[in-house]
Order: C-alpha cells, then structure tokens, then sequence
C-alpha cells in the first residue's frame, strides 16, 4: 500500500477560477511561514512535479496551480481565448490575488512556467512587490535564448501552427501521441536497459506528461514562443537563476536577457541535467535545487 503521505493526490483539489476547470496542488509546512508559489513547464501535470514540489517544502508551504491547457486543465480555446503570453500572466495573477490576496510569496518557475511568471509580474507591479524571492528553474526570456539555424525557427513555427489546429491536434492526438506510441518511443529514446524499473519510471512520467496536455495549446505556444520577447519589460527584482541541461538553450543570451528585465541577476551552478528526467521521489529531485538556492531559501 503507498504511504499516502508521500501520495501527491492527498494534496490536489479541484480548481475552478475565470471560467477554467483544473486542479491546484497545496502542501502545508506547519513549521515555516513562508509561501512558495511553483509553476511548471509545458507538457507535464501536477503529478510530473511531486518530488520537486516535496523538496521545495522543507522551506516553506507550496502551492501549484495547474496552467491553462496544460496538466489537464481547460484551455483557453474553450472559453474563446487564445494561450498567449498575456492570457497566462491575467491567470497567473488572478490565482495569486484568490490565494494569497496580500501576502508575501517566494515564486519558482520552471521553463515556461517561469516566462508566464516573467509576464505576470511586469504587468502587475503590486504583485512583484510582494515577492520575496524569485528563482527560475531552466527559465528563458526571449527567443533569441533558444539554438537554431534560421530555417528551423520557421519550421518550429509551422508546426506550431499546425498543431494549433483543432482537427489536426485531435488526430495527432489519437495517432502519434497514442499512449502506446508514446512509450514505444521513449521505452528506446532512454539509454537504460530494457528491464530496469528506473527506465519504466522515466518512460511513464514522459508519456504522462504528454497525455496530461492540451496538444492544441502546446502547438499555440511553440509557435508564440519562436518570436516572443519579456526583454521589453524591466522588474525591480533580484533573479535566482539555476540553468539546466537544455541543448537548445544558449545560457550566454539567457543571462543577458534576464540581465535586461531584473535588477540582479544571480546565476547559479549549471544543473546539467534535463528537468525531464525528473523521478517524482524528493531525494533525486532535490538535485535540482544548489546548495546556494537552499540556502537563500532558508533565509527567507
């Protein structure tokens, strides 16, 4: 039987906020006063993040909203909106309004959990006051931070467009992003043995975290993503930055962009690991937080 208190259903409840229906994840720390707000990538539910969201508790108490379209929420296409930059930073800041109306928050945001955050706070500065912390897991800041030949930003936007599209994504959905299809491919992407639990582990949680999003919205926002830019916003925050083992990522660019939106930039030990290869257990996640992080967070 699973020790329910390592069970991360335990801590999700439904979430109902501007017409959109997902789920919040919410982990007390009787211990620590201090509210930490945790946003995800693209492309992964709230189960994907259970081991960094338990890592992250030893300092403080966290909550983790799901993301429009993304860990099974409901999109915005369906209420008649479109998943841009400027529709997921008015959710974000509802959500931090209805949850914490106005106390003091440390902020984490993965990815592009962290870009939504970026937005989020240039177009809300009385939130941004409240922010005690702010770290980025992987974050990026425009799309000049991403490695590709000219050709392949074209490309990258084609098939966000085409995913973008609803009968095109309900297809794809059901033939190349079939569960079975799904773990097939990364059952022989994963350089383990066939038999190791640990590959099974990693092949599931992929094939979760696909299967938990909107295909429609992923489409919509690569394609955003190939010509986005926060560099035109400035924050009167210091930035705790960890880079991660993204091979798409010039970490030089990122560093400069962020340099241009915040008041400090603090880069930390490059974790050369992909986020993706998250196990959902605290021990290996905690990997993913450097000693200098943990530190800071303990003095919040």
């Amino acid at each position: 039987m699973a020790n329910r208190r390592n069970d991360p259903a335990k801590y999700i409840a439904p979430l109902y906020i501007n017409h959109l229906e997902g789920r919040m994840l919410r982990i007390i720390n009787k211990k620590n006063a201090t509210e930490i707000l945790f946003v995800g990538d693209l492309s992964a539910n709230l189960e994907f993040w259970w081991g960094l969201i338990r890592a992250l508790h030893d300092f403080g108490s966290v909550t983790a909203p799901d993301l429009p379209g993304i860990g099974g929420m409901t999109s915005f296409f369906k209420i008649g909106k479109r998943p841009t930059l400027d529709n997921y930073s008015d959710y974000l800041s509802s959500f931090v309004k209805m949850s914490y109306r106005n106390r003091r928050i440390v902020v984490v945001g993965v990815g592009f959990g962290f870009v939504a955050v970026t937005r989020m706070l240039a177009r809300n500065p009385d939130i941004a006051a409240r922010v005690n912390l702010l770290i980025s897991l992987g974050g990026y800041a425009d799309h000049e931070d991403f490695i590709s030949k000219p050709y392949s930003a074209i490309g990258y936007r084609l098939l966000g467009k085409l995913f973008s599209m609803r009968m095109l994504s309900i297809i794809l959905g059901s033939t190349v992003y079939s569960r079975y299809l799904l773990k097939h491919k990364y059952m022989h992407r994963i350089s383990m043995p066939n038999s190791s639990s640990a590959k099974k582990i990693l092949a599931e949680n992929e094939v979760q975290r696909w299967l938990s999003s909107d295909l429609r919205t992923f489409g919509a926002v690569v394609n955003q993503l190939t010509t986005f830019s926060n560099c035109g916003y400035q924050i009167s925050l210091n930035l705790y930055h960890v880079s991660l083992g993204k091979k798409e990522l010039n970490q030089n660019h990122i560093e400069q962009h962020l340099k241009i939106i915040f008041k400090e930039v603090i880069m930390l030990q490059q974790i050369k690991k992909n986020v993706y290869s998250l196990k959902k257990d605290k021990r290996s996640a905690g990997a993913f937080l450097p000693p200098e992080l943990k530190h800071q967070l303990r003095l919040v």
